[in-house]
């Protein structure tokens, strides 16, 4: 499996999620990589300088040129503002992992629950029989998107991975959810 074969944009009701490009550097920084509220339980640190978000635009942009899928910006579909991003990575052609971030703006609004169930219809369609996907074990928002999309609970576990917004150089629990063909 290639990213030819991952499409280049995912359409839904009220979203289009997409590959990212490098002018979308700007809007990322100031709408959710550099604000506190929605880094708190990401896996990554707040973006203090917009020096760090074009880098990982840059790296969004390159990942796609590779082999195992990539970041896609969540986009409303009536506007075209992007609200958020999320992810599709194959670690291998049956397995893959995935997450979400949407600017504090959209919170509440159901599109965490509809951009993530656009991805498992991706894997669905492309064969995949394992996507995974952690959050921090009290972050009960995230926890609960993934249930209404069909991932079953596999565990809490220990100390797997840090979140230096909430406790920086300490490692803590998350919990696991995957989606398997069979829980749908």
């Amino acid at each position: 499996m290639s990213n030819s074969e991952i499409p280049e944009t995912l359409v839904t009701d009220r979203l289009v999620l997409r590959r990212p490009r490098l002018d979308d550097a700007t809007y990322v920084f100031q709408h959710w990589a550099n604000d506190p509220d929605v880094a708190t339980y990401m896996s990554w640190p707040r973006h203090e300088s917009m020096a760090t978000t074009e880098q990982v635009v840059d790296a969004w942009v390159e990942e796609w040129k590779g082999v195992s899928g990539g970041a896609f910006l969540i986009t409303d579909r009536a506007t075209g503002s992007v609200i958020g991003s999320t992810g599709f990575d194959l670690i291998n052609p049956k397995l893959a992992t995935t997450g979400y971030v949407l600017t504090k703006n959209e919170w509440g609004k159901g599109y965490a629950t509809e951009s993530l169930k656009a991805i498992v219809s991706l894997a669905h369609d492309l064969g995949v029989q394992r996507l995974f996907a952690y959050c921090h074990y009290e972050h009960e928002h995230s926890a609960r998107v993934m249930e209404k999309c069909d991932f079953e609970f596999e565990g809490r576990l220990k100390n797997y991975m840090e979140f230096p917004n909430l406790s920086p150089g300490e490692v803590t629990d998350v919990l696991l959810y995957a989606w398997t063909p069979a829980a749908t």
